[in-house]
C-alpha cells in the first residue's frame, strides 16, 4: 500500500482510496506523440535481429509449466467498434519469435480475440512490459470506459501514447519495453502451463492462443518489470493490492447508493481484492447503550 501511495505521489497511505476516486471523476485524454520523441522506441529490434529468449522470462514457482514474463499489459483496439482495451496478461516463452499467452479466464481480450476468430482473422496486440505504476494499475482494473483514457485518468495528466511500429496500437510513449505482433487466426489451439496461482496452488494444463512477435522495441535504459503472482503469502502478491483498492471504491459506491453513510473500507490483501470487505459505517440510530 505504500508502493501504490507513492505512486500518487502521497506521503500517506491512508488517503490512496480518496485520491484514487478523486482521479476516477476528472475525465482525461491521451495524445499520440511521434515515434522520434518516445523513449519506448530509442531501440527498436525487426526481422532476424527479435530472440524473445533475451529478455527476462523465468520461472516465479518451480513447477510453472515454461519460463513466463509475469507483468504484460496487452495493448489493443476492438476490430469490430475501435474501442480501446487494456489488461493484465502472462506470456509463456515458445520460442524467439512466438510465445503464448494466458487467455483461458474471462477478459475482454478473449472475447475480442473469439470474435477475431470466428472473422478468420489476426488480432493486433502490442504487450507493454514496464511503465508508470499507475499505468500498471489502470491496466488491473475493468471499468465500462475508453480504458486508454482510463489509465490516463489514473495518471491525473494527458497521457502521451506512441503508435505501434508493426501493428499501429498506440502504447504509453514512455514505457519501458513493448512486444508488438499479433495472435493468429487458429484460436486456442496450443497447450500451455500450468502457472503457479494464486493460496500456493497450481492452475491446469489449459489451451491458448499463439503471439507472433514482429518487433520489440525498448528504452536505452530499460528496466525490467515484473509482478508476483500467486504464493501463500498473499500480502506479497501485486495484484492483491491492486484490485483490493479497486474493490474498495466500488463497495464505497455501491454503500452509498444505498444510503449508508460510509466512513472508510478496506479490502485486506488475504482478500485478494473482492472476497472479503470491511467497511465503517456511521451510526445512525442508538438503542439503549447499544449503537446501530
Amino acid at each position: 500500500r505504500r508502493r501504490l501511495a507513492a505512486a500518487f505521489g502521497l506521503d500517506d497511505e491512508r488517503k490512496v482510496l480518496a485520491e484514487y476516486m478523486r482521479r476516477l471523476a476528472n475525465p482525461q485524454k491521451v495524445a499520440e506523440v511521434p515515434s522520434a520523441e518516445a523513449p519506448v522506441h530509442q531501440v527498436v529490434l525487426r526481422g532476424d535481429d527479435i530472440d524473445l529468449t533475451k529478455l527476462p522470462f523465468y520461472l516465479q514457482h518451480q513447477l510453472d509449466g515454461a519460463p513466463y514474463i509475469s507483468s504484460a499489459m496487452d495493448y489493443t483496439v476492438n476490430p469490430a467498434d475501435g474501442k480501446p482495451n487494456v489488461g493484465f496478461r502472462r506470456l509463456m516463452l515458445k520460442g524467439k519469435r512466438t510465445m503464448r499467452a494466458n487467455l483461458t479466464q474471462i477478459s475482454d481480450l478473449k472475447r475480442i480475440y473469439l470474435e477475431a476468430v470466428e472473422r478468420k482473422e489476426p488480432l493486433p496486440v502490442s504487450f507493454v512490459i514496464g511503465a508508470h505504476p499507475l499505468v500498471c494499475l489502470g491496466a488491473a482494473i475493468r471499468l465500462p470506459v475508453n480504458e486508454f483514457e482510463l489509465v490516463a485518468q489514473l495518471r491525473g495528466e494527458t497521457m502521451p501514447m506512441v503508435k505501434s511500429l508493426t501493428n499501429n496500437v498506440l502504447v504509453p510513449a514512455d514505457a519501458e519495453l513493448v512486444i508488438e505482433g499479433y495472435f493468429d487466426e487458429r484460436g486456442h489451439a496450443e497447450i500451455e502451463g500450468p502457472y503457479g496461482e494464486l493460496y500456493g496452488l497450481y492452475g491446469p494444463m489449459h489451451p491458448d492462443p499463439l503471439f507472433h512477435v514482429t518487433a520489440i522495441t525498448h528504452r536505452r535504459d530499460v528496466l525490467h518489470h515484473t509482478l508476483l503472482h500467486g504464493g501463500q503469502f498473499l500480502s506479497r502478491n501485486d495484484a492483491a493490492h491492486m484490485s483490493g483498492l479497486d474493490a474498495e471504491a466500488k463497495a464505497w459506491r455501491a454503500l452509498e447508493e444505498a444510503g449508508i453513510a460510509v466512513m472508510a473500507v478496506h479490502a485486506p490483501p488475504s482478500g485478494v481484492g473482492f472476497h472479503h470487505i470491511r467497511a465503517a459505517i456511521k451510526q445512525r440510530q442508538q438503542i439503549g447503550r447499544a449503537h446501530v
